[in-house]
């Protein structure tokens, strides 16, 4: 039987199944063009998280019980990172294989964060960085730049995400990189990785925002519900809640499947939180390859990591307190003699 917590419904979610094709770890996209490619303006909303900045009434479809909107998703995602890949152009490319037009690396991200009053990245460029410092001799011939950052973490979760064919969701945001005029505005929001390093600040002035899910499919988000989408409680703290879970709860998350979903599970990695649900990626008993998603909604918001942490030891407390009814049962059962439960 399954077991109920306090903060949260034992309800099954959508288990996501295996996709085709396969994965580079920082799902390294062809963006070289897609700044000058015309993206659908098809988006979801956060309903009752929103601020709706062109004063039209918004009436998007609810998302699947216990899961974000894709505007917040995309969000919070760019909030939760630090490290991008950044690509930039020193000239205008004349086909899709003209590299030598490109600058991106994989091996050296440049560093930044969301600016939360405008919805900006804000980048920081080493001005004794050699790849940094290629960027900046790019953005000032043509400032057409994207900016992607992916879910991570967990790193041992990577190759699962590579061998099933599935891919961590990533947001790409494609613009202009301009130089933020007074670099005093953003001196409190540079990362700590950088302090004690010279850096000049640009503003990615971005004209679309695409999120891009396990299955590889893009979802278009609207620029009105990104700048007007709810940052989670716990987008800067979502690589601490992982880490958390995945050291010191790592043993109890098969247990969490079981006991509360019913689904038996060998391994299993804590994969992502937000305020009304967390996810486990887990492999499903008596199988080589059933990797799926598993969701558990929540029924109180989890505003901080302290929050998630008291949640499991109330979940820790429930499983134990169904295993040893069990026992109870079992004892009796045995006691009462073969037969006793027709008598």
């Amino acid at each position: 039987a399954m077991v109920g917590g306090f903060f949260w419904k034992a309800i099954r979610a959508a288990q996501i199944s295996n996709s085709s094709g396969k994965l580079n770890p920082m799902r390294m996209v062809n963006s070289c063009f897609v700044q000058f490619r015309s993206l659908s303006d098809a988006a979801s909303s956060p309903l009752d998280k929103i601020q709706d900045v062109e004063g039209g009434k918004i009436g998007e479809d609810a998302p699947e019980e216990g899961k974000l909107f894709v505007a917040e998703r995309a969000k919070n995602l760019i909030a939760a990172n630090k490290r991008f890949q950044l690509t930039t152009y020193n000239r205008i490319p004349e086909d899709q294989t003209d590299a030598q037009s490109v600058h991106s690396s994989l091996k050296y991200p440049v560093y930044g964060c969301l600016h939360k009053g405008s919805s900006r990245p804000v980048i920081f460029l080493r001005l004794d960085h050699e790849s940094d410092k290629q960027h900046i001799l790019n953005v000032s011939k043509l400032a057409s730049a994207s900016l992607l950052t992916g879910h991570l973490d967990p790193a041992p979760l990577i190759p699962v995400f590579t061998r099933v064919g599935l891919r961590p969701p990533t947001v790409l945001m494609v613009g202009d990189l301009v130089p933020v005029e007074s670099q005093s505005e953003v001196k409190d929001l540079i990362p700590e990785v950088l302090q004690g390093s010279s850096v000049q600040a640009f503003w990615l002035e971005w004209s679309s925002v695409q999120y891009i899910d396990l299955f590889d499919k893009k979802h278009q988000v609207k620029a009105r519900d990104f700048r007007g989408g709810f940052i989670d409680y716990l987008a800067e703290s979502q690589h601490q809640a992982i880490h958390l879970a995945n050291t010191k709860y790592f043993d109890f998350l098969p247990s969490f499947c079981k006991g509360f979903l019913g689904v038996p599970v060998d391994d299993a990695y804590f994969y992502a939180v937000d305020r009304i649900g967390m996810s486990i990626f887990a492999l499903r008993s008596d199988t080589e390859n059933q990797w799926r998603e598993y969701r558990f909604p929540f029924t109180k918001e989890v505003k901080s990591v302290k929050d998630l942490e008291a949640l499991f030891k109330t979940m820790i407390t429930d499983l134990l307190a169904a295993e040893k009814a069990q026992k109870a049962e079992q004892a009796k059962a045995a006691a009462a003699g073969p037969g006793s439960e027709g008598a």
